[in-house]
C-alpha cells in the first residue's frame, strides 16, 4: 500500500444542458492537518447536497483539511438576475424618510447602496420540477466524484515522492547511526601499526600518521554517537590516541 501525501488540489467543470442550463465548477484543495477537518461552499439552492458531499469525502480522505468550493452559473435565456421590487421599495422609502429627518447625516439612497441589500436581487425562480433539479444536483455529485478522484491521484503521486525522500533521509540516518565502517577502520590501523612496529627501522612518521588515522576515527564515533555510552567510549579512545601519539614523537 502507497502513502498518499495531504496536499493537492483539483478542479473540474462540468454542465447540465436543462432546460435550464448549468455550467459548474468543482474546487477542491487539501492541506495537512491532524484529523479529517472538510470545509465546504455551497451556492444557493445547493446546500442540501452537503451531507452527501461530506460522505464522499470521508470516504477517500482520513486525513487533511480538505476545502470544497462549488461555483454554479445558470444559463438562461430570462433575466438573470430578478429585482425583489417589493424589498426594493420599501428600503427606498425608509431610506427617503430618515435622509428628509437629517439631511445633514444622512445622504439621499442610491441605486447601487439599495440593490446591494440583502435580498433585493436574488436569482431566477426555479422552474419547479423536482425531477429536473435532482438530476442536476446527481450531474453535480458526479463531478465533484471526478475532483475528488483527480484529488487522491494527486496526493498519490505526492505521496510517492515524498515516500522517496523520506527513505533517502532514512538512509542517511542510518549511515550515520552504523558504526561499523569506523571500527573496522580502526582494526584495520592497530594491524597495521603492530606490523609497522615488527619491522623496526625508521617508523616514526609512519606511526604517527596513523595516529592522525586513529584521531579521525575516535572524532567520527563521537560525532555518530546515539548514545552516553559510546560517547564515553569515544572519548576514552581519544584521550588513548593522545598518550599514543606522545610516545610515537620519541619514535625515529
Amino acid at each position: 500500500m502507497t502513502i498518499s501525501s495531504m496536499t493537492a488540489f483539483a478542479c473540474i467543470h462540468g454542465n447540465d444542458p436543462g432546460p435550464p442550463s448549468h455550467d459548474w465548477t468543482w474546487e477542491v484543495r487539501s492541506v495537512n492537518a491532524r484529523g479529517l477537518d472538510v470545509r465546504l461552499r455551497l451556492p444557493a439552492g445547493f446546500e442540501g447536497l452537503e451531507f452527501t458531499v461530506r460522505g464522499m469525502v470521508g470516504r477517500c480522505c482520513k486525513r487533511g483539511a480538505v476545502s470544497l468550493v462549488l461555483t454554479v452559473i445558470r444559463i438562461d435565456e430570462r433575466n438573470m438576475v430578478h429585482v425583489n421590487e417589493d424589498l426594493l421599495t420599501r428600503w427606498i422609502m425608509i431610506a427617503s424618510e430618515w435622509h428628509r429627518r437629517y439631511p445633514e447625516l444622512i445622504r439621499p439612497p442610491r441605486l447601487d447602496g439599495l440593490l446591494a441589500l440583502p435580498g433585493v436581487l436574488a436569482p431566477p425562480a426555479e422552474d419547479g420540477n423536482k425531477e429536473r433539479t435532482k438530476t442536476c444536483e446527481t450531474l453535480v455529485l458526479q463531478t465533484l466524484d471526478q475532483a475528488l478522484a483527480a484529488l487522491m491521484t494527486t496526493r498519490a503521486e505526492e505521496g510517492e515522492r515524498l515516500a522517496a525522500r523520506l527513505v533517502t533521509h532514512l538512509d542517511l540516518l542510518a549511515a550515520r547511526a552504523d558504526v561499523r565502517e569506523e571500527l573496522d577502520r580502526l582494526h584495520a590501523h592497530v594491524l597495521a601499526a603492530r606490523q609497522i612496529l615488527a619491522e623496526g627501522g625508521v617508523v616514526g612518521r609512519r606511526l604517527d600518521f596513523l595516529c592522525q588515522e586513529f584521531n579521525r576515527e575516535a572524532n567520527t564515533l563521537c560525532a555518530k554517537s546515539g548514545s552516553v555510552d559510546l560517547t564515553r567510549i569515544g572519548l576514552d579512545l581519544k584521550a588513548t590516541v593522545d598518550q599514543l601519539r606522545e610516545q610515537v614523537q620519541n619514535i625515529e
